[in-house]
């Protein structure tokens, strides 16, 4: 009896001593989860109070989603904190969201004589807005009121779902001009979509994920800068950037490349095509003008011919729809021919910087063309 009433006492310590321990383990968990809790939001309220002083640029903060044209740039918002691959500069828009000067940021714009709109390269990233075609020219015709409503990824989607916005919204203008660049056939392929009025990313949530990406992009900029690094970490394969060949150009000099299937090609075209016949046709009920203005990038100038597959498409699609057609590609291709490709594209595109885009020389280039053919021309 004494060896059996031993092990139920030692039995019976044991379950109370384990007891225990679950009861301080379950205590701990739960300080555990408790202090977890309190640290987690306090680095959100932090974030949310203080993030923005403590990010490397503004970027985040101007660069807005939008529920009709999909995303585009804050209104009457100024910083000295914009960044490219060139580093700092001077960002001012205005009351539309449109990239402006300083001094134009403060008047409010209802109307344009010309409203351009495109991409990043039409935006001029890395380029203030004086220094940009759209700045140089808004200076040198005094008479005329320019206004750049272009921002980085638009394509033939988005202006379609911008400028229906824009009118809806009583904006006024008398002529657009769009800067077609060559990586808009293929965001409209590849990345978007559009329905019913709204441009948004192609086969995915366009209000919910949207939204909630927007509000931690702008209130928790630093947790989504760890976000962002977390998920590109992620990432299965890195791309290495190759100016002279990327990957969303090179349908421009082979039809082998960037698309998978040999019609793909022309699918994508008669896709940004049907975008673009429909701003025609609502600026025609308008009495708009419409002109395309479309320029080479590096790896153009590298592989492709003067006269090519995208300069003939565009070409032949503003026959009958554009008052004017701007091809500076052989004012590019001459300059090429006459200094070589390495000057060219050095002296012209943030190459050194390991990018594409038009640096304030590459502007000049395409403002001395526009200013040609608006001086040149009764159709502007």
């Amino acid at each position: 009896y004494y060896g059996a009433f031993n092990k139920i006492g030692k039995l019976f310590i044991w379950n109370n001593t384990l007891n225990k321990l679950r009861k301080i383990k379950k205590n701990n968990m739960k300080k555990l989860l408790i202090n977890l809790f309190i640290v987690f939001f306090g680095v959100l309220s932090l974030d949310f109070f203080f993030g923005k002083y403590f990010i490397p640029h503004e970027e985040t903060l101007f660069r807005i989603r939008h529920k009709i044209f999909h995303h585009g740039l804050e209104k009457n918002f100024s910083t000295k904190k914009a960044y490219w691959v060139n580093g700092h500069y001077e960002y001012h828009t205005d009351n539309n969201g449109f990239k402006t000067s300083k001094k134009k940021s403060k008047i409010i714009n209802n109307f344009s004589n010309i409203l351009i709109l495109g991409d990043s390269m039409s935006e001029g990233s890395g380029v203030i807005y004086e220094k940009t075609y759209t700045g140089i020219i808004d200076e040198k015709f005094k008479d005329i009121e320019f206004s750049n409503a272009s921002a980085a990824s638009y394509a033939g989607s988005i202006y379609l779902s911008k400028i229906k916005y824009l009118i809806n919204q009583n904006y006024k203008f008398d002529h657009l001009l769009i800067h077609l660049d060559i990586s808009d056939v293929w965001d409209d392929y590849f990345r978007y979509d559009y329905e019913n009025g709204i441009a948004h990313d192609l086969g995915k949530n366009k209000n919910v994920r949207d939204y909630y990406l927007n509000m931690l992009t702008v209130n928790l900029p630093n947790t989504h800068r760890v976000f962002s690094y977390l998920r590109n970490l992620s990432l299965a394969k890195i791309k290495t950037n190759d100016i002279l060949n990327m990957e969303a150009g090179q349908f421009v000099y082979d039809n082998n490349l960037g698309f998978n299937n040999l019609n793909e090609r022309d699918l994508a075209f008669n896709k940004t095509f049907n975008f673009l016949s429909e701003i025609h046709n609502i600026l025609k009920q308008k009495n708009i003008k419409f002109s395309i203005l479309i320029v080479p990038w590096p790896s153009t100038l590298a592989n492709a011919k003067e006269n090519n597959y995208f300069t003939d498409k565009i070409e032949k699609f503003c026959e009958n729809r554009c008052d004017n057609f701007v091809n500076t590609f052989q004012i590019f291709f001459n300059i090429n021919k006459d200094k070589g490709l390495d000057y060219t594209i050095k002296k012209y595109f943030f190459v050194n910087e390991k990018d594409h885009h038009l640096n304030e020389e590459g502007h000049s280039i395409v403002a001395q063309a526009l200013i040609d053919k608006i001086k040149n021309s009764n159709s502007w």
